[in-house]
Order: C-alpha cells, then sequence, then structure tokens
C-alpha cells in the first residue's frame, strides 16, 4: 500500500508527549521521516528511542527546542535539514495552558514562531527561486485569519 507521506519531512514542536507524540507516529506510520522536538528534553529523548526503534534511525530524529528562542528555532530547522535534506511540513504543536501566566501562554500559543516561520518560508522562497527557476516559483501573501484568503476568494 502506498503512504501519502512517503518521502515527505516533517518537523513537528512538542512531540515529546500528547498530541504533538500522536501526530509525529501517525506521520512515520504514513511514510514520513520526522524531527521531534520538545523543551523537555528527558522526554523527547524517550519518545526519540521509542520510535527509533519502532521506525528506524534513519526515519527520526530529535533536536530539543524551546521555541520562544529564536535561534534555538532557527538550529532545529537547520538542523532537519542538514539531517534529512529539506522540509516539507511544519507541525507547530507546542503550546501550554498555565493561564496565571498568561504573557507567557500568548508568548508560546500564538507570538513564538510566527516571525521565524515567517522568516524560513521566505528563505526557502528564494532558495527554491534559486534552483528551480523564479518563472516556477511563486509566493503568494495570506493572512491564515482572513477565511476568504484560504479559500482563495
Amino acid at each position: 500500500m502506498d503512504k501519502m507521506l512517503t518521502g515527505k519531512v516533517a518537523v513537528i514542536t512538542g512531540s515529546g508527549q500528547g498530541i504533538g507524540k500522536t501526530c509525529a507516529e501517525t506521520f512515520l506510520k504514513n511514510g514520513a521521516k520526522v524531527c521531534l522536538s520538545d523543551v523537555v528534553v528527558d522526554r523527547l529523548q524517550a519518545t526519540y528511542e521509542e520510535f527509533k526503534l519502532q521506525y528506524g534511525a534513519a526515519n527520526v530524529h530529535q533536536i530539543p527546542c524551546d521555541v520562544t528562542d529564536k535561534t534555538q528555532v532557527e538550529d532545529l530547522f537547520k538542523g532537519t535539514v542538514d539531517t534529512f535534506g529539506a522540509i516539507d511540513i511544519v507541525f507547530n504543536n507546542a503550546g501550554v495552558g498555565i493561564y496565571k501566566d498568561w504573557e507567557n501562554v500568548i508568548q508560546i500559543n500564538q507570538v513564538c514562531l510566527s516571525d521565524v516561520v515567517v522568516d524560513r518560508l521566505q528563505a526557502t522562497y528564494e532558495e527554491f527561486k534559486l534552483q528551480y527557476g523564479a518563472a516556477n516559483v511563486h509566493q503568494i501573501p495570506c493572512d491564515v485569519t482572513d477565511k476568504t484568503q484560504v479559500e482563495g476568494g
């Protein structure tokens, strides 16, 4: 049976446990190579060891990352490309729910990756223009909070 993610490379933040871990396993089951990432290193290591045994070391990698630290996020992307050669999917699952520290919740859950992801997307666009030619690569700005833009309206 052909797996729908065969040959794709995914980075999944917050993948040491819970939803992120389950998503990583789903990606692996469907043929993707996955770079696991979590701020809690022992939890990340345990998940990595489990998946390495089940799916093979060639299909899973780990890079500890605090998504509030731009340098660590950039290192996560660079390390994934260095290991697997590309990134096809970024799944930002990192988040917290400690509402006593609402500023930290907003920083992690909404703000932290936006600047880094936008920078990485711009860099990828520039890399693709060089690799495939400017006439073959297009960049379409989209505000994902605007339903008409997402639906192409």
